[in-house]
């Protein structure tokens, strides 16, 4: 039994030390045989080879007596007791870690105390798509019973120590809108939602690099603005087109002209359309860039780092309009005249 079997030999010596010598030493002698037996026995799998596990969540502080009594309720082990004492004879009674693990019948409490005390925790693998807002990050980390979906949400109100995120401007849903970086994350089950959030946005700025602030600002931009403009960019265009749909918009706030962007539109509304409907158009939202000029006053969604390297290094293209046709691809004008021919000819079509 490895370390297992140390143990015992351990807890023989010391069983004998205690008995003295003679007829004590005989007595200490079967009393320890009896117990390492016992002990032996004990400290097996209750059911080997088993691959059913469960996730146990232990909690701070918690002592080796506590943890055994629950993994013997739950059937991970088969005595608490033992698993107390072989975490004393190994010196790992006081360091057994915190977390969520993966535990079942088929490990040995020695195999379960080397989790513990080197707190190898379970997690789950993630990934957040690029596009995504927060409230389908929070629905998709609910989904993975990262974190509840509500804490999430009242979780992305917080700054994270982005300070120019406050204030937070009028018609902003959620602080971190945007600043939630699409990634491949692993988190425990039950995990803080604050802790989640702090991650994304810790990638976030490692995402955004001072070079990029730099960049930004020598366009005359300020990062919260490359990130509301690459939000936009997500979603309305495909990864091939990014830097020049980023120069259409760039160019087009160069002229005052309003962005005219379907996808600020579509962020407030309750179901997205396609072609947006005269009500859309109307809405007086701050989000609506056909009636309000400039920037809406927060991202639409989590960007990718394409999104944003294409706001930053747009492509030199003189273009002020675009339209996306079925199949992705993205046709530009030079004029209004030529986009409205674009529009009259797919529009039919579009979907």
């Amino acid at each position: 039994m490895g370390g297992g079997s140390l143990a015992l030999s351990e807890l023989v010596r010391e069983v004998r030390r205690i008995g003295g010598g003679g007829r004590g030493a005989l007595g200490g002698l079967f009393l320890c045989l009896v117990l390492a037996g016992w002990l032996a026995s004990a400290l097996g799998p209750v059911a080997p080879g088993s691959t059913a596990y469960r996730l146990v969540r232990v909690p701070p502080r918690a002592t080796a007596a506590w943890i055994g009594g629950q993994l013997a309720r739950r059937g991970i082990i088969a005595s608490p007791l033992a698993f107390r004492v072989l975490a004393d004879l190994q010196g790992v009674g006081g360091k057994l870690q915190a977390g969520v693990y993966r535990l079942g019948p088929g490990q040995s409490p020695r195999q379960i105390l080397a989790l513990l005390a080197a707190g190898r925790v379970y997690t789950e693998r993630v990934t957040i798509p690029e596009g995504f807002t927060v409230g389908e990050i929070a629905t998709l980390l609910a989904q993975h019973g990262i974190t509840g979906r509500h804490g999430f949400l009242q979780a992305a109100q917080g700054s994270y120590g982005l300070t120019f995120l406050r204030p937070t401007p009028a018609g902003v849903r959620y602080r971190l809108e945007g600043y939630l970086f699409p990634a491949t994350y692993r988190f425990s089950p039950g995990e803080p939602a604050t802790q989640v959030a702090a991650a994304m946005v810790a990638r976030y700025r490692q995402a955004f690099t001072a070079a990029d602030a730099t960049r930004a600002a020598a366009q005359g931009l300020t990062e919260s603005q490359v990130v509301i403009l690459a939000s936009i960019v997500q979603q309305e265009a495909k990864p091939a087109s990014f830097s020049q749909v980023a120069a259409v918009f760039l160019n087009r706030l160069r002229l005052h002209m309003p962005l005219d962007a379907n996808a600020t539109v579509n962020y407030v509304l309750a179901t997205p359309q396609a072609w947006l409907s005269p009500k859309a158009l109307a809405d007086p939202s701050p989000y609506n860039t056909y009636l309000h000029p400039g920037l809406p006053p927060g991202p639409i969604c989590s960007p990718g780092e394409a999104a944003i390297r294409a706001v930053l290094h747009p492509a030199r293209v003189g273009y002020l309009y675009f339209l996306t046709i079925p199949g992705g691809r993205t046709l530009f004008s030079n004029t209004y005249q030529e986009q409205l021919a674009l529009v009259r000819r797919y529009a039919p079509k579009a979907g």
